[in-house]
């Protein structure tokens, strides 16, 4: 009898920019664990990470290329729409401001593939407070030592 083939997990979380850029950046026993979690599929890279990370530290863009197997998550309409409703919940102006509306979009998105985000930094701070005055569980934004 053949051995049946190996299938991806279901992704478990989402990583944004801050997230990445924290992974590749510490020496610490979560950088493996995260580069592993984006290899096995448990974890997928947030779409707007491939062109913001080569732009904003090119320092670590040949590390995350190194990354094999990695999948990227688009962010379809219905999460932008979701991201803006999260926005005027949190009270922030849909003009823009602080928390950037990319941190809403990745809230928003993790919570549609009912994942978990993983972000780092200030990042970190605003996706918390998003998910805070938004009602949405503490467990659901979580930092790369999470993982």
């Amino acid at each position: 009898m053949a051995a049946k083939p190996k299938s991806k997990p279901e992704p478990k979380w989402v990583i944004d920019l801050h997230g990445i850029k924290e992974a590749l950046t510490t020496r610490s026993n979560a950088r493996a664990r995260v580069i592993d979690a984006i290899e096995s599929g448990e974890m997928v890279v947030m779409r707007s990470v491939q062109s913001e990370l080569a732009a904003a530290y090119p320092e670590i863009w040949p590390d995350f290329v190194a990354i094999k197997g990695k999948k990227y998550r688009d962010t379809p309409m219905a999460v932008y729409d979701a991201a803006g409703q999260l926005q005027g919940t949190h009270g922030t102006s849909l003009l823009g401001g602080i928390p950037d509306f990319a941190h809403f979009e990745a809230v928003a998105l993790a919570r549609s593939m009912k994942c978990r985000l993983v972000s780092a930094g200030k990042g970190l701070a605003h996706c918390k407070s998003i998910a805070s005055k938004c009602g949405i569980p503490d467990g659901e934004v979580a930092n790369i030592n999470a993982v």
